[in-house]
């Protein structure tokens, strides 16, 4: 008997603080895309100490293969403590897939991310803070496809393995790599990716 096509697709993976718990909490992402984004978030963290608030909304984001691991991927960071007051910022997210490595892959649908901000905001006010509880709103998440193309700049970043971050509206800033001095280039007021800056 064939398997619901609803129980085949992917689940939301998440690595990062969670306020109910003293330690990382870690699901379904790869060690490729953690490693990478520890020691990105870590050496962030220690030259601006002003990023470990906890008030800043989520950042969007899309990854080319190559980045941080062989496969994009696709999400929502934002910042984050444990039960002890360390911050850490959480990510949730997605692989992306493609049959053509050329060619940049869809991105997840708007409502997906929306899901994702949401997911995000509900950490922040208390609501989720343990892995588990974490794991089931991870599984009750709208579907991320059929996605959409996404911006001209997307295909631009996947050819050199660059990075795409976008907030509400305002246009997607594309990087070279992951944001570096706590700042995304170009976008509204300067924000920080993992916090925002202090007035």
């Amino acid at each position: 008997m064939a398997a619901d096509a609803s129980s085949l697709a992917p689940v939301v993976g998440f690595h990062g603080k969670l306020p109910g718990i003293g330690d990382f909490a870690r699901r379904r992402l790869s060690d490729a895309l953690v490693q990478a984004w520890d020691a990105h978030a870590s050496l962030q963290l220690s030259r601006h100490p002003q990023l470990a608030g906890t008030a800043g909304n989520g950042w969007s984001f899309a990854l080319a293969a190559g980045l941080c691991d062989v496969q994009g991927w696709a999400g929502v960071v934002a910042p984050s403590r444990d039960r002890v007051g360390r911050a850490f910022p959480l990510l949730l997210a997605l692989p992306l897939t493609t049959e053509d490595p050329m060619q940049a892959p869809l991105l997840p649908c708007a409502c997906w991310f929306d899901a994702l901000h949401a997911l995000q905001a509900q950490v922040r006010q208390g609501a989720l803070q343990l892995p588990d509880a974490l794991d089931s709103a991870c599984h009750e998440l709208p579907r991320a496809w059929p996605g959409q193309a996404g911006p001209v700049a997307w295909q631009t970043c996947w050819a050199q393995r660059g990075s795409l971050w976008w907030r509400d509206a305002h246009a997607p800033s594309a990087l070279p790599g992951l944001p570096v001095g706590g700042v995304l280039p170009h976008a509204v007021d300067a924000p920080c990716i993992l916090e925002e800056r202090a007035p």
